[in-house]
């Protein structure tokens, strides 16, 4: 699993998520940094999340779902299991959701991400002035 840094700078947190993120594109990877990436990757969950420490959850569980996407599928059957029992609550519902969103996000970065290997190393999350920065470390796993 990565390791993941916060730096808060500020706590402020009254805007909604488009204001937090301002993620709202997707446009060719390959002249892209892996931040720019994940961040998209991470949309429809940083489009929920509606203050700084959900956007910090959000992307959290993204670079985890996006590690676990560059597995072959029989290791991902695996690793999702592991995940599922890691995280659940035991609250049916909720891991039920768990399922969907891993789900979701899997679909996204196979439609949109495919020719994306890279494996996130690293990643820290900072807030300067109520604005999500994320900055990645990666590794080219073609």
């Amino acid at each position: 699993m990565p390791k993941s840094k916060v730096k808060k700078k500020n706590k402020k947190s009254g805007k909604n998520q488009g204001d937090i993120f301002n993620t709202n594109r997707l446009v060719q990877t390959k002249t892209k940094k892996m931040s720019e990436i994940i961040l998209e990757f991470a949309e429809p969950l940083l489009e929920e999340a509606s203050d700084m420490q959900k956007g910090e959850s959000a992307i959290a569980f993204s670079v985890i779902v996006w590690n676990l996407s560059l597995m072959p599928l029989e290791e991902q059957e695996k690793q999702k299991e592991y995940i599922i029992k890691e995280f659940s609550n035991k609250d049916k519902s909720f891991t039920k959701d768990m399922v969907e969103i891993m789900e979701i996000l899997l679909e996204r970065k196979n439609k949109y991400f495919s020719n994306v290997r890279r494996l996130v190393v690293n990643y820290e999350v900072g807030v300067t002035n109520e604005q999500l920065h994320l900055q990645v470390t990666s590794t080219d796993i073609s």
